[in-house]
């Protein structure tokens, strides 16, 4: 009965295990298989705890994890994105400044090939 009870300890609802062992305390007198038994169902029930806590763990790290590195996914790409869009901007400003309002008045002027003419 032990062997069939501890390899089927994890269906067993809490007031099964109530019933169980809710009678026994430190003065009943039992025998020594009983107390073995009793000892082997805590010990699977304390490591079948242990494990379930160590795997729910993992399971809120790894989540934690996945949620740190999307953010941080996140913030390169706006990041990335906002510095793509400053040099656009800048260069669309250098475009139109030089290019479409100062080349026209410079090569009237005469100031374009003096400033080629010089460089």
């Amino acid at each position: 009965l032990s062997n069939e009870v501890i390899s089927n300890v994890n269906v067993f609802c809490s007031r099964v295990l109530n019933r169980m062992f809710g009678n026994v305390d430190s003065t009943h007198v039992v025998t020594e298989d009983c107390h073995g038994f009793l000892t082997d169902v805590i010990n699977h029930l304390a490591s079948a705890s242990s494990k379930a806590a160590e795997c729910s763990y993992k399971i809120t790290i790894d989540i934690e994890a996945t949620f740190q590195s999307a953010l941080l996914i996140i913030v390169i790409f706006r990041l990335i994105s906002i510095k793509i869009l400053w040099k656009f901007f800048v260069l669309l400003f250098k475009f139109l400044i030089f290019d479409v309002f100062l080349s026209p008045k410079l090569m009237e002027d005469g100031l374009y090939d003096f400033m080629i003419y010089e460089m």
